[in-house]
């Protein structure tokens, strides 16, 4: 019997399935409470009416995790702390903690008899005890990911539209659409692909698109068969993090087809999505390839926005330039939450090429970094210079390996196959190896 091995030399690194952690994004605490977003400090005066929202559910996507996390410290004595979930039908019930420390509690936990996890709207933090005061971080709160994949939850459609499972009607072209996914959290930067199923299309195509805010978007030009379709996120040019919502509806006048919230669904990321180039200030541009600066000041370019503290899931961070104007040095670095762009460690960097970033190296909590963003570091002045750089070539990566001497290989065994764009885009070198074994 012939047996045979996939050897694989990796010498740089591998995205996994998706983001590992959903972390917390701070509301204003209720009347008998407030929160010091500087010193951490949360502080109370009444047992009720100080809830702070930690996590807010738009749809059902607490569904898919597991376990929250959470780190609480310098706790008045005799004071205690409560988790709280706020359930769809406005009930809520709490969970206690007692002392300070690193907590870790199972979703079902915080659950009762009569409601699931993707019943819970809002997860919320509070004082349990007349008085009192805490320290709790937002970088130190978090959910871990049970599943790559997110289920629809429709909403009710705009006045032109009526939806009785398993069919949505139209009788206008405008005002009846959908919604069939929301983003409190900027979650869809962990997704990659939408696929949607629908049948029984009578008179007319429908269309699928995206708001950012109050700006609806169509996605491609409408999709006139029924059937399955799959739509790539990373091909669609906006910010993922930034879009609010997802929805579906009738492209022409009237007309109906038949559609289930469990043949509309979004896919993890099996590979790290390329960054996605923002406007640079006013003293840079960017045509691709090329970008061009006038002075070291104002000139910055971000690569990568964190609406939620995702980069604390990466460990890599691997840019690729070429043709930088002789003498001249470019920059790369982040902007945490208190607003200060940080040099990474060894930029600015006098040679274009391949540079990679450990980012566990650098003291900063990485789960509090909001930009990541690109530069040149010329001479203040009128004079111009450039350097080319693509979307393609920046990667994030979740997982490292030592290339020691250069030939250590690496046997990786991966949840899904890799394309031929996708092997190039991981850098390294691929090996079949041959072994018989009676």
């Amino acid at each position: 019997m012939k047996k045979i091995i996939l050897l694989f030399a990796m010498m740089l690194a591998v995205g996994t399935v998706s983001a590992a952690k959903l972390y917390a994004t701070f509301g204003t605490p209720g009347g008998n409470a407030s929160y010091d977003a500087t010193t951490f400090t949360y502080a109370w005066t009444g047992s009720t009416n100080n809830l702070m929202n930690c996590f807010t559910f738009s749809n059902g996507e607490l569904a898919n995790y597991t376990t929250l996390n959470f780190t609480f410290t310098e706790l008045s004595d005799g004071a205690s702390v409560r988790i709280n979930v706020l359930f769809s039908d406005n009930t809520n019930k709490s969970k206690s903690y007692y002392s300070a420390g690193s907590k870790a509690t199972a979703i079902t936990e915080l659950l009762d008899d009569t409601h699931t996890a993707a019943d819970i709207t809002a997860i919320r933090f509070g004082g349990n005890s007349n008085t009192g005061s805490t320290v709790v971080k937002a970088s130190e709160m978090y959910l871990e990911d049970n599943t790559n994949e997110l289920t629809a939850t429709f909403k009710t459609p705009g006045s032109n539209a009526s939806y009785s499972s398993p069919t949505y009607t139209w009788t206008g072209s405008s005002s009846n659409l959908m919604t069939v996914f929301e983003f409190a959290n900027g979650e869809l930067a962990k997704y990659s692909k939408l696929t949607f199923t629908f049948s029984n299309l009578v008179d007319g195509p429908v269309r699928m698109g995206y708001y950012v805010g109050s700006t609806f978007t169509e996605i491609g030009n409408g999709y006139y068969s029924a059937g399955t379709k799959e739509v790539d996120l990373t091909t669609l040019g906006v910010e993922l993090s930034t879009v609010t919502s997802i929805a579906f509806g009738g492209r022409s006048n009237a007309g109906s087809c038949d559609i289930l919230a469990t043949d509309v669904k979004l896919t993890g990321n099996t590979t790290i999505a390329d960054p996605y180039f923002h406007t640079p200030a006013s003293n840079g541009t960017y045509n691709a390839p090329t970008y061009t600066w006038t002075g070291n000041g104002n000139n910055l370019m971000t690569i990568y926005e964190f609406a939620n503290g995702e980069l604390a899931n990466f460990e890599t961070l691997i840019a690729t330039t070429s043709n930088m104007t002789s003498g001249k040095s470019w920059r790369m670095g982040y902007i945490p939450t208190s607003g200060t762009y940080t040099n990474f460690t060894g930029a600015p960097y006098y040679s274009d090429g391949t540079k990679t970033v450990d980012l566990a190296s650098h003291d900063v909590d990485m789960s509090t970094v909001e930009k990541i963003q690109f530069g040149g570091n010329g001479d203040a002045g009128s004079e111009t210079f450039s350097i080319n750089v693509l979307q393609t070539g920046i990667l994030l990566k979740t997982r490292q390996f030592s290339t020691h001497d250069g030939n250590r290989k690496y046997t990786v065994c991966l949840p899904y196959a890799l394309t031929a764009d996708e092997v190039t885009a991981v850098g390294g070198e691929f090996y079949e190896l041959t072994s018989v074994a009676d």
